[in-house]
């Protein structure tokens, strides 16, 4: 089984005629006949009942469909992550931050941050509420990345690798483990 033949097969299925699901693939007719063809000996089953006047799913081709489909996204799927590496990274970050957060210099980070990731747009949100509001900033999924305060060593947030200043911690909603403000700050931060 082929990549192109389930392409093919999707295309015969939708546009119900081998010869329309040609026009949309671009291709003569006959190569979408000898793929179909191929797919069903491969399988060892039919595929569409055909007749002058139109071509129908069996049941075997019917149960074959969604199957298909599946496997078309996640080449799509598959196709777009690669994409987006070659492109870089795109997309947004939100960052909370305390008030009066001195420990970061936090415009020498923004900017290491803006020259690495030109396509991520970083969204900066200082929270009035302190290191409270900040946490449920991350629990309530309005911020991706928090920096809050606390001794050394005790977070009650779930963290990531994202740098820490002594005293803070870099916490990232990720459904990780919980890593304390130590641990955070052995990992060196970004880089």
């Amino acid at each position: 089984m082929e990549l192109r033949q389930l392409e093919y097969f999707v295309a015969v299925a939708h546009e119900r005629s081998f010869t329309l699901a040609a026009r949309r693939l671009h291709v003569v007719q006959s190569a979408v006949s000898a793929a179909i063809a191929a797919l069903e000996k491969d399988l060892k089953v039919t595929l569409f009942e055909r007749s002058a006047q139109r071509v129908v799913l069996t049941e075997a081709g019917t149960a074959l469909l969604p199957e298909a489909l599946s496997v078309m996204d996640a080449v799509q799927g598959a196709r777009d992550v690669v994409d987006e590496l070659g492109a870089g990274m795109r997309g947004s970050v939100r960052v909370g931050l305390l008030p009066g957060l001195g420990l970061i210099d936090l415009p020498a980070a923004a900017g290491e941050f803006r020259r690495r990731y030109p396509n991520v747009e970083l969204q900066l949100r200082v929270d009035a509420e302190g290191s409270a509001g900040v946490v449920l900033g991350l629990r309530n999924g309005d911020i991706d990345v928090g920096f809050i305060g606390g001794r050394r060593g005790q977070c009650a947030a779930r963290a990531d690798r994202v740098g820490a200043a002594p005293g803070a911690a870099g916490a990232r909603r990720t459904g990780r483990a919980p890593v304390g403000a130590a641990a955070v700050g052995e990992a060196g931060g970004p880089g």
